[in-house]
């Protein structure tokens, strides 16, 4: 009978035909990759043996799997047939160089074993072919690796451009607005900070009066920081249609001021 494993792991036992205990190993970690619940990118897992070996006996095996992007321990324990059994899970860099240094392991003993048996050229040949198998098994592994990486920061960027709300804008919406708010800054003002947020901006200004000269997108005063004063600027004007092509208001238009000249000061 066995408990209820933490909710962020996910345990399979597996039961392995008797042979060799390294052949129990291979089978039973073959099988856990197999059976994954989830892409290998995406889970981790720990295989432990349940029962020593014996024989002409089944090996009983169990397997965990955790998300790797749920930041768990290395280590998680849980009790499986009445044994309280613990899991170690390597971090992705961590595990691919215990692959690679059990890879070179296997492929010299391989060798050492194919160079007691053979001699003279068969020997030499053996050793070569084990070589580009090592070669091809470890360019396969970071052409994985690289591929798994670059999914995690491509995830990583989608998701840090929707909590910024700026999904579906590109650097040309960030380029036009930084060009019409230089052209519509008010001359009595300098900006300090300039925040730009999915279309709307937060400046931090010194000196008086509005930050801008045009009353083409909403302005509202928020605080005042350290003698400064902060202000959003709502987004920008719809674009509009000219010549059957559709332009950016905010370049193409030119700035209607506020006030007269005479009435802005020097």
């Amino acid at each position: 009978m066995s408990e209820a494993p933490p909710a962020a792991m996910f345990i399979r036992k597996l039961e392995i035909p008797p042979g060799a205990p390294w052949d129990q190993w291979r089978a039973a970690k073959l099988e856990a990759a197999h059976g994954a619940p989830l892409p290998t990118e995406e889970a981790a897992l720990s295989v432990k043996r349940l029962r020593h070996w014996a024989p002409h006996s089944v090996g009983l095996f169990a397997v965990a799997y955790i998300r790797r992007a749920d930041d768990l321990p290395a280590e998680l324990s849980a009790v499986v047939d009445g044994l309280t059994v613990r899991f170690r899970f390597a971090a992705p860099r961590l595990r691919q160089a215990t692959l690679k240094r059990q890879a070179i392991a296997l492929a010299s003993l391989v060798f050492a074993a194919v160079s007691l048996g053979l001699a003279g050229q068969k020997a030499l040949e053996a050793r070569a072919a084990n070589e580009a198998l090592l070669q091809r098994e470890e360019a396969h592994a970071q052409r994985w690796g690289a591929a798994a990486r670059q999914r995690r920061r491509d995830a990583e960027e989608q998701r840090l451009i929707r909590q910024a709300g700026a999904e579906g804008r590109g650097f040309g919406d960030l380029a036009a607005d930084l060009v019409w708010l230089g052209r519509a800054k008010a001359p009595s003002v300098a900006f300090e900070r300039v925040r730009w947020t999915a279309g709307e901006m937060q400046v931090l200004v010194q000196g008086p009066g509005a930050p801008l000269l045009t009353p083409e997108r909403p302005l509202t005063p928020i605080d005042q920081i350290a003698g400064l004063q902060a202000w959003r600027i709502g987004e920008r004007a719809r674009p509009v249609v000219k010549a059957g092509v559709v332009r950016p208001s905010v370049v193409e238009d030119k700035p209607r001021l506020l006030a007269a000249p005479s009435e802005r000061g020097p």
